[in-house]
């Protein structure tokens, strides 16, 4: 049984049939609650089945719970990181063209960047792919940074 320090003392609890809900924690009480502290130190306060089967689902709600928010975390620390990536206009310089072109040895130099990562995946259709990379390129050309094309004729000049 809890003592007035806070400590356990070596006594044994006597355990009753009773669900008996204390608030460990003080004003910290909601905290206790929604991190099955309470719960676990009532079972252990008073252990019979169903006080300890209340704290045996908090315990595995909670952990639950955690587990998707830390997954979640990281899909969202993924996407941020990707939308940095991808993000706007961006610090490089653009090189736009022809795939073949863009991912040609030596097509890009240091600091060259391209919008491949951004145009993907395949919508279906052309007219919607279209309409995606058009209105990356017009955000881009918003930027009023130049764009070189790869896939200039360098003899002709001809795309």
């Amino acid at each position: 049984m809890p003592t007035g320090n806070g400590y356990r003392s070596c006594v044994a609890p006597t355990p009753t049939n009773d669900v008996i809900y204390t608030n460990h924690c003080g004003w910290l009480g909601l905290l206790c609650d929604v991190l099955p502290i309470n719960s676990a130190i009532n079972c252990w306060d008073n252990p019979n089945f169903d006080q300890c089967a209340i704290a045996a689902i908090d315990v595995g709600t909670t952990v639950t719970v955690v587990g998707k928010g830390v997954k979640l975390a990281g899909k969202a620390l993924d996407l941020l990181g990707k939308a940095a990536e991808d993000a706007g206009p961006a610090s490089g310089n653009l090189v736009i063209g022809k795939v073949d072109d863009l991912e040609a040895p030596g097509a890009l130099g240091p600091g060259n960047r391209t919008l491949l990562s951004r145009l993907k995946p395949d919508l279906g259709p052309p007219e919607a792919n279209w309409a995606r990379n058009a209105g990356i390129l017009r955000e881009e050309m918003g930027s009023g940074v130049p764009i070189r094309d790869a896939s200039v004729n360098p003899v002709a000049g001809a795309l």
